[in-house]
């Protein structure tokens, strides 16, 4: 646990380095650490070991953007489906998402830039039960891509030329591939655990960068609330809270 907690913290550390030393104007997709989010399934032990997950989302950045003082706030409604056996855990699902950018270090046009769009992905990990309580899902995999549109897309297409302007992503498609790690414990009707997450993010014609998360969960019953913390290499940092209910 020790060992999980310090490569964390340089990971965040390392991404937080890197995007403070972007391009003179960098910018680039509003939804910012959605790639690197893990969806909710059930425990191993769960008497019910599939189900299907409705939930909802708020990101706020705090001023920490493509460009320092910049900020970004969304918010994503989605719907997902998971199952767990005892060595295995999967999920897949999509979400729809919209909210506004505000532009500040691009002088020639300043303001909140609207975005809206679309995001699907799936998931699978080996599970390790830890006793009758706990779940390691020690290796997962993860993949997916975002679909997005709106004012801020547009934004970038009418600048894309314009000096020092780098543009994060030329179209409006963005895949993301990556590993994750859950540790979760199940006492009675209660769930609670933390996940980590690194989220390479591609392009159509390049790399994007990389986006990693800590994020925290607690359940009860039906319900679990959940808590990220995210930062990526371009794209900056911010944080979320999400509520997800489990459909009978």
């Amino acid at each position: 646990m020790n060992l999980f907690c310090r490569n964390t913290a340089f990971s965040i550390f390392c991404l937080l380095f890197v995007a403070s030393c972007s391009s003179v104007y960098q910018y680039g997709p509003g939804h910012l650490g959605g790639e690197s989010r893990v969806l909710v399934t059930p425990a191993s032990h769960d008497s019910l070991r599939s189900g299907f997950f409705l939930g909802s989302r708020l990101y706020l950045n705090n001023g920490d953007g493509y460009n320092q003082g910049e900020s970004c706030r969304f918010g994503e409604l989605s719907f997902h489906h998971g199952l767990s056996r005892k060595f295995l855990s999967f999920a897949s699902g999509v979400n729809a998402f919209g909210g506004s950018y505000d532009v500040r270090k691009f002088e020639l046009e300043r303001g909140w830039k609207r975005f809206y769009g679309l995001q699907a992905s799936s998931q699978i990990a080996l599970n390790i039960p830890l006793g009758t309580n706990f779940d390691w899902r020690i290796l997962g995999l993860k993949a997916g891509f975002t679909l997005e549109d709106g004012d801020l897309y547009r934004f970038r297409l009418k600048y894309r030329d314009y000096p020092d302007f780098n543009e994060y992503s030329e179209g409006k498609l963005i895949g993301h591939a990556g590993t994750y790690s859950e540790l979760m414990a199940r006492v009675r009707e209660y769930r609670f655990g933390m996940s980590f997450c690194n989220a390479v993010l591609f392009g159509r014609e390049k790399g994007l960068g990389l986006a990693s998360s800590l994020g925290g969960f607690l359940g009860y019953r039906n319900f679990t609330a959940q808590y990220q913390f995210t930062a990526a290499t371009q794209q900056g940092s911010n944080h979320s809270l999400g509520l997800v209910y489990r459909m009978k």
